[in-house]
């Protein structure tokens, strides 16, 4: 910094003054005061005599201040010399400093100096002179700015980099330029593609731009100088567009599900895309490839179509479509962007699911059953595919009802097999009426839709013995007296059964006593009524008083296991009364007692018996018989309260027995009473009653009383005297107690005067009185107990005086009693009333509806306090009468000092006064206009108004007229005033007068308001005072009629009453029409319509046409008004007119002048319509043309009168068919229209097919075929005609004439899709035997499916149950079975022998489409016990119907055997056995039933069974097993093996009981046949005895016989011949086709159970249907009789080679039967 000082005059003298410092302090300049501008822009430096200021401090601010010596008595101040005269100026000196202050404001860059030299000078003592440096420092105060950039965006080219612009900047701060940094910041878009240069600012593109990335960039250019200090520009760069993009999708479909059987051309979807170069936008075309052509698309449009039927259930479907859509640039082929769609097909789901039955009955149900309802299943369908056949089961219901109840399971798919549980009791019970029967609905409804069905379930309960007897009462009593006459009734007791069966209901209970030995001694009970009697003399002395006994009710006659309760019984046996009660003497009868003796003293006992049972003893004073005394002499009138002196208090009663009876023993205490409690009880004595002072003692008459004695005297007396002692028990009693006195405070009551006395006496003998006070000052007491004064008393220092005076006697020990004393000071007004008034400076809003100011609003609050009390103390509030204003409209409450708001509308701001002053007055003593002996203050409450908003604007519209407030017309243009509204406010200026209008609603009246004329108007505000309605449409044509507009204008209001708004004011505004809208036309609506009419019209009528009764009429409409709305009608050529007239008014044609084909077949004509608007008319035409027809036509014809057509099943289709020929549109003239041909559906399936276009040759489905239920007419008749409008009538279908070439026969042929479920038959449960291995096939399933060419497989799901109460199945290995690929279920464990219970198996099927069908297979474990042989000579599938039916068990056949004759001569040499067992299905889990339970059944259905199995070609042997015979010479080898081991002796018996046994059946065989002997060709089999087998295996059986009636003769072979108890071989079955599996599964089944006896059966065929392939027959004939005799019945041979054999050997090792 150069510093420049200036020269002062005489260079000698500056050097002298300069020399003299003495005056200035060390330091002598200082930096400026904090407050100063200035302060922290300055730096000083003393030692370089320095001073740096910044730039920009303002003028007139202390820079620095100097610091100098003054003298005491001397004023000498420094000045300033030179050199910086210009730029600063001393202040006002002041205790040694005076102040350096700048006089303008410092700008480094303003071109003047920065750097001056300063002089000051102080002239005494002695001159002394200081040099300052002054320099003004450059700040950074100016910003940087741009002087070189882009004045308008710039573009850049897409696909180039490289510099964009070169910008420059400057800084008006020295030395900054070099310094500038430049930078920038992306505003909008991506600015990682551009950079620039800090130091030179180059902006560039770095990476090549991409105008689809990014069209348009904004920046913030930034330039900074080295202080921080910034300027900036923004600049816009436009991409320029090249074409290097390829199409951009817009809207793509990734997925999308639609359903099947959509018509052909629907559109499924669309699909966008646009050019990727934006500005290029070149047209896109579109392409879709579908390998299995589906689909198409719209190479303009991209709408995706339907391109053929798509049927999602044919074989092989996959249920998608890939498809890929191109895009691609029109002009720009090589551009192409692809999309990928997959379209979902998705299944129809038109099924509701639906039960087997509409109403299910379960019958006999136990009321208290809880577990499944075995009864019945309930079975749903629903044939839709995958979820669409799933379904939801519920229960409606009661709530109570559905509590009880549920559905295993509680979903399903396709065909469903659901439980019902009842899971708790309380669902039925058979005594309630509205539950002995339950009915409910069982809903199945559709898992995603709404079809649902439902079937009634009905549950019918069964009575059982649920309910026990119930006692009238839990306890019996009864009472007697002793000795009762015997047979007298005691009581009856009463129970009741709510089982209503007779057999254990309320007619069968019984009724005993239980539980006691000795009932029987006294009392007897009838077990049917319940009557109870003496049996015997009861002497009450003799026994107990009450005796006690248990009763018993049991139902079911009383039998052990009947259901029973009990009650207790009491009997109490009541005594007679006839003792007195007597007192045991006393050892003495004088007693002493003191009189302060405690309450509860007690003085002596006495003691009083009675021989009576449970006497009711009572103690009592007698008090009529007792004498007080005082002195020795009787007091004669006692007074009443010393009966309470003594009391008998009952201490202990005891019982002893006294030979045969009780002597009742009670023992009393004589005790000092209770004062506080009534004569006679001291149960809790407190207060003692004795006061020897009134009497001295008492003669007591003591009485003991029997209250129950019934006969002779009840009572005792005993007399005692008690002497009362006397002690000092009485204190001091003062005549008045707690004595009030007053004085007057002050010198009112002089000290020593005597203002009352306290006495007290004693009623104690030679007792003195002395007095003394305590807690009492300016108070003092005499001996006499006179009270004086020895103080003056104030009472706002002590109001009362409180003061205790004691009174003591002489006695010994002394007594002393207390009462206190008060002494009221009485008060003076003495004390002023000390005022506060709060706010008293008050500021309110004037009144208003909202403002805050109401009547009785508090404005100020005054409160007072005086010393005095009373009235003295009272202050009450006034308006001081020196008020002139204020009392109108305020009020001060006298009591509370509430100033409050008087009269609120006076307080007007704008009308009357803005403040006011009032004076406000505190009194006390006051009374209502008296003043007298009251004391004041007074203050002075200032209250300033507001004014608040308060009045609403209000409306007119000046320019009204006729109702209307405008009439623009309807050619008024946008932006052209309408109507001006005049506002009006009644407020004072400001906001409160500035209105703001606003348009609410505008609505046009008499109708519809088209869109256009919808908000026409706006309403804008002008001067805060106008509204101004102006057209905010850019045309209101065809807008004509009257329009409400709803204004409103609200002031701007205050905070008080904010916004107040004018009432919503409603203006019509008419708008008026003008001739602008040309005529419509309505008839024809379109250009060219061609007309039709005959050729034979009459002339002078109206012209009919298209073969109608219709009357060519045009018609037109006009939108206009009035006449501009009305329409005439005329042709365009008046020579029309000749042949056709127009009526002009009505548009009707009429024909005036014949019509002929051969001359002219048609006519162009053109018709005109014009209005007659005013001043110019608008005119329409409408081009048509009128063909003139053949009045004789010839009909359509077939060229063939038959057809077949197919139709694939569940899909809607149309098909063609043939065409029929018009001859007339063959020679039609040129330009003339064909004629119509239609075709119509007349006869047969019109449910299923119709031509839904009655001119198209088009067959089509009305809704879907299946070909597994085809409809019942296969066939339809089309009829064709030119009759287009009306359907044909035709008489019978029978009666059609095909010769007539009209009528078309079309048969209809089903094609065949795969939608069918595989469908389960047969059994659905099996049996596997204990022993069983891995491997054993089980059984096989049934599975078919109706669709033509279908394969099923099978599954099992691996989640099985087994039943609750099974044994040893949950641990098998997992899974426990498979399926074989023939359906047949095998195990894959070995069965214990300890196992038991049933699998419960989920099996699945599914076709080659997925379509499945799920079932429960129920597997049970069966023992040899449970197998039962039911033998045929032929077989049906009905077998298991039959006997589930008839025995009502659900039977299963596990196989098919067949017994071969072996040695048979002649007959039927084979026999078919099914080996079954049989489930109990009614319990709660179903289990086998043994094979003896069957067999034992089989006696009672004999019959039933017999005609049940004839009925379907069953010819029924036997229900066990066939005898079957071993080789004669093995039979001989055992009988020797048997002979040689036992004694002979045994051997001759057994013989014996052979022969006779033999005999036996000879005989009786010969008396019961009838017929041909069993098995002879020529019998029909009447009876036959079969001998039970009872032999083990080994040992030879019991052989019979059968004979012809006719024939004695007896044949030995027969009898000879030895029958053995193997099984019977398996020959030949498994080549029949009844009893092989066929490739789908049917199966055979077998039963290894045996039978011990069988019966005859009649009319049995012994044909048997293996012998060859024709089918069983049910009767035949019988045959020509024989006389040869016929051998028994085949006897099969056992062959226990055979590998299976496992399947029928039993524990026993009985092998009833065997198969191969």
């Amino acid at each position: 910094m150069v510093l420049r000082p200036k020269v002062v005059s005489g260079f000698l003298y500056f050097l002298v003054i300069s020399s003299a410092v003495g005056q200035w302090q060390n330091p002598w300049i200082g930096l400026p005061p904090s407050s100063s501008a200035a302060y922290g822009h300055v730096n000083v430096s003393v030692a370089a005599n320095q001073l740096d200021v910044e730039e920009n401090v303002p003028g007139n601010t202390t820079l620095a201040v100097l610091y100098y010596t003054q003298g005491a008595n001397e004023s000498y101040d420094p000045v300033l010399l030179n050199g910086c005269g210009t730029v600063m100026r001393m202040g006002t000196p002041k205790n040694g400093m005076v102040d350096i202050i700048s006089m303008k404001e410092f700008d480094y860059e303003s071109g003047d100096n920065n750097s001056y030299a300063c002089t000051f000078f102080i002239s005494k003592p002695s001159p002394a002179v200081k040099s300052l440096n002054f320099n003004i420092m450059d700040m950074n105060d100016n910003r940087p700015f741009f002087s070189k950039y882009p004045t308008s965006a710039l573009d850049f080219s897409e696909n180039s980099n490289g510099l964009v612009f070169d910008f420059d900047a400057t800084d008006g701060d020295r030395g900054d330029v070099s310094n500038l940094i430049y930078s920038f910041v992306t505003l909008g878009g991506d600015g990682s593609n551009f950079t620039m240069d800090p130091q030179n600012g180059q902006f560039s593109v770095t990476k090549k731009l991409d105008y689809e990335a990014g069209q348009f960039y904004l920046f913030n250019m930034i330039v900074t100088d080295r202080g921080g200090l910034t300027g900036s520009i923004q600049v816009a760069l436009n991409v320029i567009d090249e074409k290097d993009s390829a199409p951009v999708w817009k809207l793509e479909v990734p997925f999308k599900n639609i359903p099947e059987e959509l018509p052909v051309d629907t559109i499924v979807f669309s699909v966008q895309a646009q050019d990727g170069d934006v500005s290029v936008n070149d047209s896109i075309d579109y392409s879709l490839v579908d390998p299995r052509g589906s689909f198409s698309i719209n190479p303009t449009t991209g709408e995706v179509k339907i391109a053929k039927r798509i049927d999602r259930d044919v074989q092989d479907f996959d249920s998608y479509f890939d498809l890929n859509i191109t895009a691609t640039c029109r002009n720009y082929p090589t551009f192409k962007s692809v999309t990928y769609s997959t379209v979902f097909i998705d299944d129809l789901n038109d099924n509701a699911p639906i039960f087997d039955k509409p109403v299910y009955n379960f019958a006999s149900v136990d009321e208290d059953f809880v577990g499944r309802l075995s009864q019945i299943d309930i079975l749903v369908f629903d044939p839709d595919l995958k979820d669409s056949g799933s379904y939801v089961m519920s229960i409606e219901g009661s709530s109570e009802i559905k509590s009880h109840l549920e559905l295993s399971p509680n979903t399903g798919r396709n065909n469903g097999t659901f439980s019902l549980r009842i899971t708790s009791s309380g669902l039925l019970d058979y005594e309630d009426s509205n539950k002995r029967n339950v009915t409910f609905t069982v809903v199945a409804k559709e898992s995603s839709g709404n079809r649902y069905s439902t079937s009634v379930v009905n549950l019918y309960s069964n009575d059982i013995n649920d309910n026990s007897p119930i006692f009238t009462q839990s306890e019996f009593t009864a009472n007697i007296i002793e000795n009762l006459a015997i047979g007298s009734l005691v009581t009856t007791v009463k129970a009741t059964d709510a089982d209503i069966s007779p057999g254990f209901g309320q007619s069968s209970i019984r009724y005993s006593i239980v539980e006691n030995f000795d009932a029987g001694r006294y009392f007897v009970i009838n077990d049917t009524t319940g009557e109870i009697r003496t049996s015997n003399n009861i002497d009450r002395e003799s026994t107990s008083s009450m005796l006690s006994y248990t009763v018993q009710a049991i139902d079911k006659n009383g039998i052990y296991d009947g259901r029973r309760t009990v009650a207790n019984l009491k009997i109490n046996i009541q005594d007679i009364n006839d003792d007195p009660p007597a007192f045991s003497s006393p050892g003495s009868v004088t007693f002493s007692v003191t009189e302060n003796a405690d309450t509860g003293f007690e003085l002596t006992t006495v003691t009083a018996s009675d021989k009576d049972d449970n006497p009711n003893l009572i103690f009592s004073i007698n008090w009529d018989n007792s004498t007080f005394f005082k002195n020795r002499a009787p007091i004669s009138s006692p007074d009443p309260e010393w009966k309470k002196s003594f009391v008998l208090v009952l201490k202990s009663r005891a019982w002893t027995k006294e030979f045969s009876r009780i002597l009742t023993s009670v023992t009393a205490s004589l005790q000092v009473g209770d004062s506080s409690l009534p004569p006679g009880n001291c149960n809790n004595c407190k207060n003692t009653p004795l006061d020897r002072e009134k009497f001295d003692s008492v003669d007591l008459c003591l009485t003991i009383t029997d209250s129950k004695t019934a006969i002779n005297r009840n009572k005792d007396e005993l007399y005692v005297v008690v002497n009362i002692e006397d002690v000092n028990d009485n204190d001091p009693v003062f005549d008045v107690l707690d004595k009030e006195f007053s004085i007057v405070e002050g010198n009112a009551t002089v000290i020593g005067t005597v203002f009352g006395s306290a006495r007290a006496t004693d009623v104690d003998v030679s007792n003195t009185i002395t007095y003394s006070l305590s807690s009492c000052d300016d108070v003092a007491i005499d001996k006499n107990g006179q009270l004086t004064t020895t103080g003056l008393i104030d009472r706002e220092t002590n109001d009362v005086i409180l003061c205790q005076v004691m009174a003591t006697d002489s006695g010994t020990p002394t007594r002393s009693s207390n009462t206190n004393i008060k002494i009221n000071v009485i008060d003076v007004n003495d004390n002023e009333p000390v005022l506060t008034v709060t706010p008293s400076q008050v500021t309110i809003s004037e009144c208003s509806t909202h403002s805050p100011t109401k009547n009785g609003m508090v404005v100020s609050k005054l409160t007072a306090t005086d010393a005095d009390i009373g009235a003295y103390g009272t202050v009450s509030f006034l308006l001081s009468q020196q008020n002139s204003e204020g009392v109108d409209e305020f009020a001060i409450d006298l009591r509370t000092g509430e100033m409050t708001v008087r009269n609120c509308e006076l307080l007007d701001f704008d009308n009357k006064k803005t403040s006011y002053s009032i004076v406000v007055e505190a009194r006390d003593n006051y009374r209502e206009g008296i003043t007298l002996g009251s004391l004041s203050t007074f203050q002075r409450v200032n209250i300033t108004l507001t004014d608040v908003n308060d009045n609403a604007p209000t409306l007119s519209c000046p320019g009204e007229l006729n109702g209307c407030c405008a009439s623009p017309l309807e050619s008024l243009a946008m932006n052209e005033l309408v109507a001006s509204i005049q506002g009006f406010d009644k407020d004072t200026t400001g906001p409160n007068t500035r209105l703001t209008f606003t348009l609410h609603e505008q609505t046009r009246l008499g109708g519809n308001q088209p869109d256009k004329c919808k908000d026409l108007f706006r309403l804008e505000t002008v001067d805060n005072s106008i509204g101004k309605l102006f057209l905010n449409v850019p045309e209101m044509l065809d807008c004509t009629g009257s329009y409400d507009i709803t204004v409103q204008a609200c002031d701007q209001g205050d905070d008080i009453e904010f916004s107040q708004c004018s009432m919503n004011t409603t203006y019509r505004i008419c708008v008026l029409d003008v001739n602008n809208n040309l005529p419509q036309f309505v008839f024809p609506d379109s250009n060219n319509t061609v007309f039709e009419v005959p050729e034979n019209s009459f002339v002078g009528l109206p012209l009919l046409y298209n073969g109608t009764n219709s009357q060519l009429t045009f018609k037109a409409s006009d939108s206009d008004e009035g006449d501009n709305g009305k329409v005439v009608y005329t042709w365009s050529n008046d020579s029309i007119n000749d042949v056709f007239g127009l009526n002009k008014d009505s548009g009707q044609v009429t024909l005036n002048s014949e019509l002929n084909r051969n001359v002219q077949s048609y006519y162009n004509l053109v018709v005109i319509a014009t209005d007659k608007g005013v001043p110019s008319t608008l005119s329409n035409q409408m081009n048509l043309r009128i063909n003139v027809r053949l009045s004789n036509k010839q009909k359509p014809y077939f060229q063939s009168n038959a057809q077949s057509l197919s139709f694939t099943e569940n899909q809607m289709e149309n098909k063609t068919f043939q065409s029929a020929i018009d001859q007339d549109n063959i020679n039609l003239f040129p330009g003339e229209s064909p004629y119509d041909v239609c075709y119509y559906v007349v006869c047969g399936n019109n449910e299923y097919f119709d031509v839904p276009d009655k001119t198209a040759n088009k067959l089509q489905t009305k809704k879907t075929l299946d070909r597994e239920n085809p409809p019942t007419i296969p066939y339809v008749v089309i009829y064709t005609t030119n009759e287009c409008t009306n359907r044909p009538v035709v008489g019978s279908c029978s009666e059609i004439d095909f010769t007539v070439g009209q009528y078309l026969n079309v048969s209809v042929n089903i094609l065949d899709v795969n939608d069918c479920d595989p469908e389960f038959s047969g059994s659905l449960s099996g049996g596997i035997t204990q022993g069983d291995s891995s491997g054993k096939r089980v059984f096989p399933m049934t599975i078919t499916d109706p669709d033509e060419n279908d394969a099923v497989t099978c599954k099992i799901e691996d989640e099985f149950t087994v039943s609750q109460s099974s044994v040893g199945l949950a641990d098998v290995n997992k899974p426990p079975f498979k399926i074989e690929q023939d359906q047949w279920i095998t195990l894959l464990f070995t069965v214990q022998t300890d196992m038991k219970g049933y699998f419960t198996l989920n099996v699945t099927c599914e076709d080659k489409v997925k379509h499945s069908s799920r079932k429960a297979i129920k597997i049970y474990v069966v023992t040899q016990e449970n197998k039962v042989d039911i033998v045929f000579d032929n077989t049906q599938k009905e077998i298991e119907s039959i006997f589930t039916t008839t025995l009502g068990f659900k039977c299963n056949v596990e196989k098919v055997i067949g017994y071969d004759a072996g040695t048979a001569q002649t007959g039927n040499n084979s026999y078919n056995s099914a080996l079954s067992h049989f489930i109990d299905e009614t319990k709660a889990e179903a289990e086998p039933v043994l094979a003896n339970v069957i067999i034992a059944m089989k006696d009672e259905h004999q019959n039933e069974l017999i005609a049940l199995c004839l009925g379907v070609g069953l010819n029924l042997v036997s229900i066990g097993p066939l005898p079957t015979e071993t080789n004669t010479s093995e039979a001989i080898f055992k009988i020797l093996f048997i002979v040689a081991c036992v004694f002979l002796v045994i051997a001759f018996i057994l013989l014996g009981i052979l022969f006779f046994s033999k005999s036996e059946l000879k005989r009786r065989l010969e008396g019961l046949l009838a017929r041909p002997s069993f098995g002879s060709q020529g019998s029909s089999l009447g009876d036959a005895g079969i001998v039970p087998n009872q032999h083990h295996k080994g040992s030879s059986n019991p052989i019979f016989s059968l004979e012809r009636s006719s024939n004695s003769n007896h044949d030995s072979s027969f009898d000879n011949m030895s029958q053995s108890s193997g099984d019977s071989i398996l020959i030949g079955v498994e080549d029949n086709p009844e009893f092989n599996l066929d490739k789908k599964g049917a199966n055979g089944k077998v039963n290894n159970g045996y039978v011990q006896e069988s019966f005859p059966f009649q009319n049995v065929s012994r044909r048997n249907p293996l012998a060859n392939d024709s089918p069983p027959e049910p009767h035949h004939p019988p045959l020509p009789k024989q006389s040869a005799k016929r051998p028994a019945p085949p006897v099969p041979v056992l062959d226990i080679s055979d590998q299976q054999s496992d399947d029928y050997n039993s524990d026993s090792g009985d092998d009833s039967m065997t198969a191969i």
